[in-house]
């Protein structure tokens, strides 16, 4: 039997009745059906009917010859609607008079299809549209016996009350006086060995119509999920995104704190006992030092230590500044631009600096 006139199964049927109902209560639009399944979706859907890609095409890009569009490829086919569709000669509407919620179930992804219906999580709205819309669902369900289950011999009524969960009934959402109607009922039938209170007799006692005027929506939708988590619908979640790696061990500290100071590097042999840091000018390349365990080869050259103020050490400054008694001459012959301020020397040949200006009365 061909697809065009394939008998939807039960499942499916209630996946078309929730497209439509969707629409019918503006949960979604043509244009999230367009959005959800594109031009090339929905022609690569019809690859195996090119009678429908011939009434898209006619419908939508003014190609009337039915017989040359029906033998364009799928897509080329897509192609010309898209272009139809950023050029505004058509629109999502349009295109839905040929395309249709059955269509969608026959050609395209059931599990794409309940996501488009539930993507504006309409559940958490108790809105009268969207009670509604759980009413038909659940009506549509147990019309459809979509949980039967011939393995464990249960039926649609039973699986949608442990679904929703025996308390939920006996809750005090529930009105009293429907409380004790079901009460009486369960202990009338209990008389009878041969007729057990079953979960067909409450759910004609509390029926679709009551359970969205008493229940929350989203508690309701328990048994929507498990028709889902049954044929399939529901996607795995996806996996998430993975996370970078730590640079730093550090927590709570912005990441570019640090651009501008770079952290001095910490000798090898560790802190000595005066507590005075001297680096070491003979540290091998590419070891980073740690004072708390063994040496470990670094990911990045170590920096280059900072320059000194002065390109001599001390002890030669002191000692060519003994030698003569012309500083300036001492320090220019060491390769240091001489003070620009007066400096003065002390009595034991240390430099002092000048003495402050006297203060004014």
């Amino acid at each position: 039997m061909s697809d065009a006139v394939r008998k939807l199964a039960a499942h499916e049927e209630f996946l078309q009745g929730a497209v439509d109902t969707a629409l019918a209560k503006s949960i979604i639009t043509t244009a999230d059906i367009i959005a959800k399944f594109t031009p090339a979706d929905v022609m690569k859907g019809f690859e195996e009917r090119p009678d429908r890609r011939a009434d898209l095409l006619a419908q939508c890009t003014g190609m009337n010859r039915r017989q040359t569009a029906a033998r364009i490829q799928p897509e080329a086919a897509a192609e010309l609607l898209s272009l139809a569709l950023d050029e505004s000669e058509t629109n999502p509407g349009q295109i839905w008079e040929i395309l249709t919620s059955a269509d969608l179930v026959r050609h395209q992804l059931a599990a794409t299809i309940w996501e488009m219906v539930f993507a504006t999580r309409w559940p958490d709205r108790p809105s009268q549209e969207h009670k509604e819309m759980m009413e038909d669902l659940l009506k549509a369900a147990i019309r459809l016996h979509l949980l039967d289950d011939d393995k464990t011999k249960t039926n649609t009524h039973y699986e949608m009350v442990k679904s929703v969960g025996v308390d939920q009934f006996m809750s005090n959402r529930v009105p009293a006086e429907k409380r004790t109607e079901v009460l009486k009922s369960a202990l009338a039938m209990g008389e009878g060995v041969d007729k057990p209170f079953r979960g067909e007799d409450l759910l004609e006692m509390l029926k679709p119509a009551d359970l969205v005027q008493y229940l929350e929506l989203p508690v309701l939708e328990r048994v929507l999920l498990k028709i889902a988590a049954k044929y399939g619908w529901q996607r795995t979640r996806e996996e998430q995104p993975e996370v970078p790696p730590e640079t730093s061990d550090l927590q709570g500290v912005d990441e570019h704190a640090g651009d501008a100071v770079e952290l001095p590097e910490i000798p090898s042999d560790g802190i000595p006992d005066d507590g005075v840091l001297e680096l070491d000018a003979d540290e091998p390349s590419g070891v980073t030092a740690n004072p708390f365990g063994s040496n470990k080869p670094a990911s990045e050259p170590a920096p280059s230590p900072p320059q000194p103020m002065f390109p001599v050490s001390a002890d030669a400054a002191l000692t060519a500044m003994g030698r003569t008694d012309d500083i300036d001459a001492a320090l220019t012959g060491l390769g240091v631009p001489p003070p620009q301020a007066p400096v003065s020397r002390s009595s034991s040949g240390r430099h002092t600096p000048p003495p402050p200006p006297p203060r004014r009365r």
